[in-house]
């Protein structure tokens, strides 16, 4: 079981929603190793300043084992939902996927550093309804639970 926190920017891709083209993102995590390859993951994220994102994320991890090194690539698939607030005088749900690429660098048995580079295809609705794209780049310390 590991748990993380992070912090990173986050871009908007090109959209008719009225939210702020960047971004940074805070980050809360939680993963499950069912294996030494697959295991799920759960983020709480929230926009720091302009457009306000709180999303919750959930989904599944696949590393790459076996290396015999401190370094452990993977890559993520979540389903993304929640509330992006300051988007003119609204608040949308959103909704989407999250798609990304990462590693983590184990600086001891338990502790890591991390990075991650993931694209999110978003739908928000209510009064601004738009599909959109953001690209976010987070950068983690991730604590590892022996036993759990």
């Amino acid at each position: 079981m590991y748990v993380s926190g992070g912090i990173g920017p986050a871009v908007k891709m090109e959209s008719s929603l009225p939210a702020s083209a960047a971004y940074m993102m805070i980050n809360a995590g939680f993963e499950y190793a069912f294996t030494p390859v697959i295991s799920t993951i759960t983020d709480l994220a929230i926009g720091a300043a302009g457009t306000v994102p709180f999303t919750l994320r959930t989904g599944v991890r696949a590393r790459l084992s076996g290396l015999r090194s401190p370094f452990s690539p993977y890559t993520q698939l979540q389903w993304v939902g929640g509330v992006t607030f300051n988007v003119g005088d609204h608040h949308p749900f959103t909704t989407g996927a999250r798609l990304g690429v990462g590693a983590d660098y184990f600086l001891s048995k338990n502790l890591a550093i991390g990075c991650v580079w993931a694209f999110n295809l978003l739908y928000t609705a209510g009064a601004t309804d738009a599909f959109y794209g953001t690209v976010e780049w987070i950068f983690s310390v991730a604590y590892r639970f022996d036993g759990l």
